[in-house]
Order: C-alpha cells, then structure tokens, then sequence
C-alpha cells in the first residue's frame, strides 16, 4: 500500500482504508515504515480489512528492522478503529508489529481492536512486541480490544509481548478468543 523510504517523519489524519494488503516480511497492509524513516503518526483513522501474509509482518503497520542512521524510532498510534485486520506469520500481528531489532518508542491511545487476528506462532491478534537487544518503550493506553482471535503456539488474542518495557494502562479487553489469552507476556 504505502511504503515510506525517505528519512524524516510522515503524519496521517482523518481516514478510512479499506483492504490493504502486503506479501514480503517486514512490511505492513497499510504502511511501511522504512529502515531510515524516524517517526510516523496515525491519528483517527478507520482501517478495514487489511491484510498481511508473511512472517515478521503488521496486518496495517509493518516496521523494517534495521535503522541505517536513525537511532530511535517512534510511532504514535491516536484515535485509530482497526477492525478485521489479519496477519499470516510467525512473529507477525493483526494490526501493528514492533520488531525485533531497532530501538522503539511507540504510543498507542484511545484506539478500538476488533475482529483481528494473527494466524502464526509468537503473534498477537492486534499488537506483537517482538524481543529485541535495543531499548524499547511501549505505551498501550485506553484501548479496547474485542473479539479478537489468534491461532498458534505461544500466541495471543490481543496482545503478544516477548520484551521488557511494555505498559498497558486502563485497557479493555472483551469477548477474545485464542489458543491462550488476550494476553501473552
């Protein structure tokens, strides 16, 4: 769909996207954000079915994991509905994939998950934080996640995380369906 490749900051407001879809690793149904980019901003926006089949992907955001330059990535997730996304892979997620190598401040606020899966080991149905070696810092806050689903070893519904400095604060969680539980830390 979108895959940004130049060094700086991209900022989307306001929209819908319906059935984005990726078939390469480290990539994203909807975006991409590449290995020289240093900061993306998704504000209030509907997405739809979107859809990614490789491992190490994001069913809407995918994140290449090496950073040529860039000594910290942030990504801030506000106001956003994701509902039907999927991901097909291992260390993959429904919605949004933090890797496995790289530093990473990412902040997701005030969003809905609903009906989004991930089919493969190490994933989570919404949002997998994958280990890494690198400092990482993520903040889920006030967020709801409903009717979310996950198939696999080592998996979760909802949220998959495999790292240190993860915070989910005043978070909703209904309805979720998996091998294991909405969450797996």
């Amino acid at each position: 769909f979108i895959q940004l490749a130049e060094t700086g900051t991209a900022k989307f407001t306001n929209g819908n996207v319906r059935n984005g879809y990726c078939n390469s690793s480290f990539q994203g149904g909807f975006i991409t954000l590449s290995k020289s980019m240093s900061e993306l901003t998704l504000d209030n926006i509907y997405f739809y079915d979107c859809k990614c089949n490789q491992p190490l992907s994001g069913g809407v955001v995918g994140v290449m994991s090496a950073s040529y330059g860039v000594t910290q990535k942030v990504i801030n997730v506000t106001s956003c509905t994701f509902n039907g996304c999927v991901s097909n892979g291992t260390e993959a997620a429904g919605c949004i994939l933090v890797p496995n190598s790289g530093s990473y401040v990412v902040t997701i606020s005030d969003c809905n998950f609903s009906e989004c899966s991930a089919n493969g080991g190490y994933s989570g149905g919404c949002i997998t934080v994958a280990k890494s070696s690198d400092v990482t810092t993520v903040k889920i806050e006030r967020c709801t996640f409903s009717n979310n689903n996950k198939s696999g070893e080592l998996s979760a519904s909802a949220i998959f995380v495999s790292d240190k400095g993860v915070t989910i604060d005043n978070c909703t969680f209904e309805d979720n369906n998996s091998d294991s539980d909405a969450l797996f830390v």
